[in-house]
């Protein structure tokens, strides 16, 4: 290789060029420095942060899972309730049936009471004796 003046005036600039970026890029300007450190803060906050809402969310889901637990258990529970009332009205409805039955019957007999207290039954001597024959049986 040969060295003229434009082969030594490159390889000077070369050298130049490296140590000034070189210089750049290891002593850098305070400014920059100044925010990568207050990034570096911001950082360490945002993951201080992070574990805080990730404790927080598991224990939300936990409560929750815990909740829709109780919330099936209710569902259930009432589904039986209804079970059991649907049972109950039934049994209520039989024996209003029953009663209405017995009541219309009580009526009656009230009635034919009534009927033979206004006007009782006019027997005969004769008929009164087969009456009493029939009743000492």
């Amino acid at each position: 290789m040969k060295f003229d003046v434009k082969n030594i005036i490159i390889l000077v600039l070369l050298a130049a060029s490296i140590l000034f970026g070189l210089n750049w890029y290891f002593s850098g300007n305070d400014k920059s420095k100044d925010r990568v450190k207050q990034l570096e803060k911001e950082l360490v906050e945002l993951d201080k942060a992070k574990k805080e809402s990730d404790k927080k969310l598991k224990a939300s889901e936990e409560k929750s899972a815990n909740l829709e637990k109780i919330s099936k258990k209710s569902q259930e529970e009432a589904a039986k309730q209804a079970q059991l009332t649907k049972q109950a009205e039934a049994v209520v409805l039989k024996y209003k049936t029953e009663l209405d039955k017995a009541k219309a019957n009580t009526n009656v007999v009230k009635e034919t009471i009534k009927k033979m207290e206004d006007k009782p039954a006019n027997r005969t001597e004769q008929a009164l004796i087969e009456s009493l024959k029939n009743k000492t049986k």
